[in-house]
């Protein structure tokens, strides 16, 4: 075991990331383990007493420093904590680097600039251990790199295990923006296609060189208006999916339209159908993005504007809200969306033509939005509000807008959740970051287009006064669907009290209601454990990440809401730090 600070030494310093740390001036919690409650294996260190850890299972994350490639970020899948709280060693994993060079196909006998490709090259990998963070990590391929020189790209990543699941690698080429580049210069994204890999890294390879394009199905077509006008100044590219399951993704070449003529490269390994999106780019644009479902096959396909679109028309839709002294006042700040479809006859394989602006209310509560007025699409306008973070007034979400109707958006008041934070002892604990989130019971109770609004409403957050109390102002329902809210409990660096969540509040069903009370949060008493985090061959590592997780296995949520998707119940964060220069790591874990 590595010596552990004086008390003196853990003054100030934070020993959970945010979690525990000893205060100036309170006395050592204990002189001897006959302090501590030793029969469930506590133990007296240094005025701490240590141990006497919640029940798991437990798994745990380590981090590695942002400035080092010898260590890797590690999954432990089973964290086993002693009674005594001392973790022991815990190591990083050593690297993998695979290192090489991207380069654009060249047909035989060709002449082709054999210079490197510049992209983001963007690992995952599913996480050892269920609902876990797993890997992450973008990486940039260096451009312009002459033939024979040096590599473009280099991957540190953790060591494949024979039961360990794939690294998926997603390869964009640079210049994938809305607009097409300054000057008419051409952007890798619009010579070659985004690469998708599956792989493991048992180990290292050098000159790993990745071509990209060559023989690969091309898409080419026209955009015309209602009248076989052609459509410049549109963003053309294929949305599809790598796997079965996976969100729509870019997966084409980007082509930026001057003459109402595209064509795109698909990438390989697509699974299904896809889909042709046109854009159009500029600000002065007030056009629909257009969408075909084609198949991921070598074709001629043509997206035309439905007739019947009308001419741009600008609309003002006032909204306001309820003040806090009861008077009807404008919202300034609030962000309103207007979204209208056509949507072409059944077995037609006519374009889908889509229009959604977005803009943010002024200081007299008006959004301002400009729009077409034409048949096609007037009709289908549909409309939602977030108000600005922390506003007590509430979301309206996908409602009809009517043309040459519209009256004043009245937004409804959100309900004021409140209650009292009290430490296990019974006292208020003030300086708590109370923050209040959608559950899970929440969020898979809508639909996946009302789970994306839902993700964008900003959380609720406050400081607990020094009484405890505190009120949060959360949306009692959306999409008719019943709010449940987990609280959020963060201490700051001056408590020892550990983090903690209050899950899945249920908002009661009653129409109206503008308040709800908790009455007293009791933070549960914080159990003290340590370890030291150290490289492959046994090291400390300083500023290195010790994250520990409670791993869910009550599925039954799953069985009780309508979208749980695939049913990837994360696993619950208990507590986090942050090693020191001998690689001691401390943190607290809430005592359930």
């Amino acid at each position: 075991m590595s010596s552990l600070p004086s008390v003196t030494a853990l003054v100030g310093i934070a020993l959970a990331a945010g979690c525990l740390s000893v205060p100036d001036g309170p006395a050592p919690m204990c002189s001897t383990t006959a302090d501590c409650n030793g029969a469930a294996g506590e133990v007296c260190l240094d005025g701490v007493c240590w141990g006497n850890p919640p029940a798991g299972p437990f798994a745990a994350a380590l981090g590695a420093p942002a400035d080092r490639t010898d260590v890797v970020a590690t999954e432990l899948p089973l964290l086993t904590i002693p009674s005594d709280g001392w973790l022991g060693d815990l190591a990083l994993d050593s690297p993998i680097k695979l290192s090489g060079r991207l380069d654009a196909f060249c047909p035989p006998l060709a002449t082709c600039n054999q210079s490197t490709i510049g992209a983001t090259i963007t690992v995952t990998r599913d996480s050892l251990f269920p609902g876990g963070p797993g890997f992450r990590k973008a990486f940039t391929a260096k451009a312009d790199i002459p033939a024979g020189k040096a590599e473009s790209f280099s991957l540190f990543l953790p060591r494949t295990k024979p039961q360990d699941p794939m690294y998926r690698v997603v390869i964009l080429p640079d210049g994938r923006g809305d607009m097409p580049q300054p000057n008419g210069a051409m952007s890798a994204a619009e010579l070659v296609p985004p690469v998708y890999l599956e792989t493991a890294t048992p180990d290292s390879i050098a000159d790993y060189q990745i071509t990209m394009g060559g023989s690969l199905p091309t898409i080419t077509g026209s955009l015309a208006d209602a009248y076989s006008q052609a459509l410049t100044n549109y963003r053309v590219v294929a949305m599809g999916h790598w796997a079965a399951g996976d969100p729509l993704t870019e997966v084409s070449t980007i082509d930026y339209t001057s003459d109402g003529h595209y064509s795109i490269t698909l990438s390989d390994h697509l699974v299904g159908g896809i889909e042709i999106v046109a854009k159009p780019w500029g600000s002065t644009v007030v056009a629909p993005t257009l969408h075909l479902g084609v198949d991921a096959v070598p074709a001629q396909r043509n997206l035309a504007q439905p007739t019947g679109l009308g001419n741009r028309i600008v609309v003002t839709i006032p909204i306001k809200g309820v003040s806090g002294n009861g008077a009807v006042v404008p919202t300034s700040g609030a962000k309103v969306i207007v979204t209208g479809n056509y949507v072409a006859p059944p077995l037609s394989g006519g374009t889908r033509a889509e229009l959604t602006v977005e803009t943010v209310t002024d200081a007299d509560g008006n959004a301002n939005i400009t729009l077409l007025d034409g048949p096609a699409i007037a009709g289908s306008y549909r409309y939602s509000v977030i108000p600005p973070a922390g506003s007590s007034l509430g979301v309206v979400y996908d409602q009809p807008l009517t043309l040459g109707s519209i009256s004043t958006v009245r937004l409804p008041a959100r309900l004021a959740l409140s209650g009292t934070v009290l430490d296990s002892a019974g006292n208020p604990l003030g300086k708590i970051s109370v923050t209040a989130r959608p559950s899970l019971r929440f969020q898979w109770s809508l639909d996946n287009v009302a789970q994306q609004f839902l993700a964008a409403i900003p959380a609720a957050t406050t400081i607990t006064a020094d009484t405890g109390d505190f009120v949060v102002y959360v949306d009692p329902l959306v999409a008719d669907i019943w709010g449940h809210y987990d609280l959020d409990c963060e201490p700051p660096l001056t408590t020892d009290a550990p983090s903690w969540t209050v899950s899945d509040i249920a908002i009661d069903r009653v129409v109206g209601q503008t308040s709800k009370s908790l009455d007293f949060l009791r933070i549960p008493d914080a159990a003290y454990i340590h370890g030291r985090i150290t490289n492959f061959g046994g090291e400390p590592v300083e500023k290195a990440e010790l994250r520990v997780f409670q791993v869910v296995s009550d599925l039954t949520l799953c069985d009780q809401v309508t979208n749980p998707g695939d049913c990837v119940i994360p696993a619950q964060l208990q507590g986090h730090g942050t090693s020191n220069a001998d690689g001691t790591a401390w943190l607290t874990l809430p005592r359930r």
